[in-house]
């Protein structure tokens, strides 16, 4: 059986810690893949890329903003290219939106960034000979990883505004990640996408 989207949400709480998720998440792909892939994939996970990815937030979100709209798309195709997240900033987002159809409208500040944990994630799965099996990981090892990734960077976010993250894939499959009001954070990687 295939990697499925289940594979991708049913590890990833926001609540342990990141390395224990991903250890968890790797698990679950024993007896579906290579244990020598899984294990690979295991070896790749990066503390550092929370703490980039936390400090390049701050970067991105103007001050003075209440209510804040982060976009984060995930896109595997240009990681050779150094890139493998769009991000663009939303100034009144829909917190209550479980598909984050606001990051449709105008969103400011576009930029990029490399999770370069999943860079070396994707240049192992990328290389299996088998092409189902590729395409099934480039869908859920990105996501679950960038999830994990993701709700430890925010997880202390600024108390005095409320956030908002969407996050998915650039070219489609979307849902609000994150949503936090003072210090409270509402994790939620268990959603089914729309058809």
């Amino acid at each position: 059986m295939l990697p499925t989207f289940d594979h991708a949400i049913a590890a990833i709480d926001g609540q342990r810690p990141p390395a224990v998720q991903w250890a968890d998440f790797c698990q679950r792909l024993v007896g579906e893949i290579d244990p020598v892939v899984t294990a690979a994939l295991a070896s790749s996970f990066r503390e550092q890329d929370i703490v980039d990815l936390s400090e390049a937030s701050r970067q991105w979100v103007p001050s003075g903003i209440p209510l804040i709209g982060i976009y984060l798309g995930l896109d595997t195709m240009n990681t050779s290219s150094g890139v493998n997240l769009e991000v663009g900033i939303h100034h009144s987002p829909d917190s209550e939106d479980p598909y984050a159809e606001w990051v449709y409208d105008d969103l400011s500040d576009r930029k990029e960034h490399l999770i370069s944990g999943l860079a070396a994630m994707t240049s192992i799965y990328s290389q299996l000979d088998d092409e189902d099996l590729s395409s099934a990981l480039d869908y859920t090892i990105p996501f679950a990883y960038g999830a994990l990734i993701t709700g430890a960077a925010f997880k202390d976010w600024d108390q005095t505004r409320e956030l908002v993250v969407g996050f998915g894939f650039h070219d489609g499959d979307l849902l609000r990640l994150i949503h936090k009001t003072g210090n409270t954070i509402d994790f939620n990687c268990r959603f089914d996408f729309q058809e």
